[in-house]
């Protein structure tokens, strides 16, 4: 069961990041009610996977849906 959380959650992570690109991890683990490390380990697989990507810098980057 935790597998089928774990891809809602990521889901939900993209749909942000698609709303919103500039969307920071702490924002995204607020608004799902997520620890902050829970949206990096998401973040971490996603990228990984080649689903998202970062552009640009720690402050002033965004995320990039290939």
């Amino acid at each position: 069961a935790s597998d089928v959380y774990k891809r809602q959650e990521q889901k939900q992570v993209i749909l942000l990041i698609k709303e919103n690109p500039i969307r920071t991890t702490s924002q995204i683990a607020n608004q799902l009610n997520l620890s902050q490390r829970q949206i990096l380990r998401h973040i971490k697989e996603l990228t990984t996977l080649g689903i998202i990507k970062r552009e640009g810098g720690r402050k002033t980057g965004f995320w990039v849906i290939k």
